[in-house]
């Protein structure tokens, strides 16, 4: 990806899955590793809730996306 100018991500963190970020690179290797299933992240509170938590949609609104 050559760019004429910097890319200002201010403090944000950048994750690293394709080229999109890196102007170029020599003998490297990208390496994602498999993920571990750990503690719950979203837990039912509710009776209607039960057997299923999810059901999202993502949608960019102007300079954000929004779920």
């Amino acid at each position: 990806m050559t760019n004429s100018k910097p890319v200002d991500i201010g403090n944000d963190r950048q994750l690293f899955l394709d080229d999109f970020w890196i102007d170029h690179s020599t003998d490297v290797t990208r390496i994602l590793h498999r993920p571990d299933r750990r503690d719950t992240v979203i837990e039912n509170e509710y009776p209607w809730e039960k057997g299923h938590v999810g059901g999202m949609t993502t949608a960019f609104d102007g300079e954000k996306y929004r779920m």
